[in-house]
């Protein structure tokens, strides 16, 4: 991996990142999530980093009408439950109701944004909550970076499962399926 990567990472992985970017900050559910971001805008402001991988779990509900918290739970994922529904990032869970926080990151240099977050990228592209490829491409479309997330459950330390998904910004297709070989800036890097 190459030194212009920014990893911002759940504490939990932190261990699969050493010596692997040109910085890297673990977060816990206490951490300010605010403060995750300006400390990510601020590292992107220095002109050394372009990419960023960000490794949180990934939110999923028993069914479309409630949340229940990250998709991992006990360790394993829970397969009856819908994922798409936003990701934790420090104390403030974001969602498609307040992704515009990730703002913060646009007009820095950001090319990139690769997120192996559990089923972050499941949903109908409808844009309503619960819609993780509608709430990809805000992303996209927020920070001006190509965003690259998964419609299944994801595992550190292994590639990526399920479908891998391409939202660019401004653009309201709800991302693009991509096919294996899989372009090489989204290589797993916990992996």
């Amino acid at each position: 991996m190459d030194k212009s990567w920014l990893i911002l990472t759940d504490a939990e992985f932190a261990g699969y990142f050493d010596g692997l970017a040109a910085a890297k900050i673990g977060f816990n559910s206490n951490s300010d999530t605010k403060a995750l971001l300006n400390w990510v805008a601020t590292q992107l402001s220095a002109g050394k980093v372009n990419k960023l991988y960000l490794m949180a779990h990934g939110f999923s509900a028993d069914n479309a009408g409630s949340a229940q918290g990250m998709s991992m739970e006990g360790n394993y994922s829970l397969p009856q439950k819908i994922s798409g529904y936003g990701i934790r990032l420090g104390d403030t869970p974001i969602a498609i109701d307040n992704d515009h926080l990730f703002k913060a990151l646009r007009g820095r240099g950001l090319k990139y944004i690769v997120m192996p977050s559990c089923g972050i990228a499941n949903g109908n592209n409808q844009g309503n909550w619960g819609d993780g490829r509608s709430f990809c491409q805000h992303i996209a479309t927020h920070t001006g970076a190509t965003v690259f997330a998964s419609d299944t459950t994801q595992h550190a330390g292994m590639d990526w499962e399920g479908n891998l998904y391409q939202f660019k910004p401004n653009q309201s297709t709800g991302g693009q399926l991509l096919s294996r070989p899989y372009p090489q800036v989204t290589t797993r890097i916990d992996y």
